[in-house]
């Protein structure tokens, strides 16, 4: 299971890695507060709100030592775009998130952080 993600996560990298003349990536992680409940649902409705601004998106669930649900996001974006802090604007409201700009050389281990 682990080697078919990680296949698909390169494979994914190396087809974004054509749109970098135009387009750059953005990493973002969200980490769930201590006393926060995980919902299905919480992954989707983040990426919606970005997803008509990007071209292009990927998501990586893991679990933390202390066993809450951490995510790698990572977004395909017009050069340009800036996102903000997603927990600063309520966009993640279920605890922190760290933002950066990821080359595309770093989407891979991003993901498979």
């Amino acid at each position: 299971r682990l080697r078919r993600l990680r296949r698909r996560v390169v494979e994914w990298a190396k087809r974004a890695k054509r749109l970098r003349q135009r387009y750059w990536c953005v990493g973002v992680t969200l980490t769930y507060a201590p006393g926060q409940e995980w919902c299905p649902n919480d992954i989707r409705t983040f990426v919606r709100r970005y997803r008509s601004q990007a071209i292009a998106h990927c998501w990586v669930a893991e679990l933390q030592q202390r066993g809450a649900v951490h995510y790698h996001v990572v977004f395909v974006f017009p050069r340009g775009f800036v996102i903000l802090f997603p927990d600063r604007f309520g966009v993640w409201s279920k605890g922190m998130t760290r933002v950066r700009r990821l080359s595309w050389r770093q989407v891979g281990d991003y993901l498979l952080e």
